[in-house]
């Protein structure tokens, strides 16, 4: 069994992006977030052998449908995304508490390819801050509580609690394989 992570990031404007963006400065202008970026996540197991196996089948499924991303407003990177700086980047995933969207597009995807070699997925959200510098944990925990998890109409914005979970990621930033 082989994972590979697909990360989906517009080719234009990300007017999701933006906007959060805009609203973090807004909300609280001495965080020292330089640029926030958007990416749709998604963990693909294949049931094969080698990494150029699943890689050949993730090839398939991008280029023969749009389930995945569209190719004409969207581009991706395979496992690693490079714009990832250690000390510099502070990254959350926020995914469903509910698994019923993964499912429905698993089936759809085996529904069109029964042969198709995948065995399950899983979709989220990454958020990724892009900083000043390096960010202490009473930082994190400030923007954790400011920004990223919504308590009130004025505290938080980018995770409802009431239906999506957040965890803080620890990306790798080596160059990657991308469309």
């Amino acid at each position: 069994m082989i994972t590979l992570t697909l990360y989906i990031y517009t080719n234009n404007i990300d007017l999701h992006c933006v906007s959060a963006f805009e609203t973090i400065k807004l909300m609280k202008p001495d965080s020292g977030i330089d640029s926030l970026e958007r990416y749709r996540q998604f963990k693909l197991n294949f049931d094969v052998n080698t990494l150029s196996e699943a890689q050949s089948e993730l090839s398939t499924l991008i280029s023969s449908s749009y389930d995945l991303l569209n190719p004409n407003k969207e581009s991706y990177y395979i496992d690693t995304i490079p714009s990832i700086k250690d000390n510099y980047s502070h990254v959350i995933e926020v995914a469903s508490k509910h698994s019923s969207d993964d499912h429905q597009l698993y089936q759809r995807i085996k529904t069109k390819y029964p042969k198709s070699p995948l065995q399950n997925l899983t979709q989220s959200v990454i958020w990724h801050f892009l900083c000043q510098h390096s960010l202490s944990q009473d930082n994190i925990e400030s923007l954790h509580a400011d920004i990223i998890v919504t308590a009130s109409r004025t505290q938080g914005l980018l995770v409802n609690p009431l239906f999506e979970s957040v965890r803080i990621c620890q990306l790798q930033s080596a160059p990657s394989l991308s469309s």
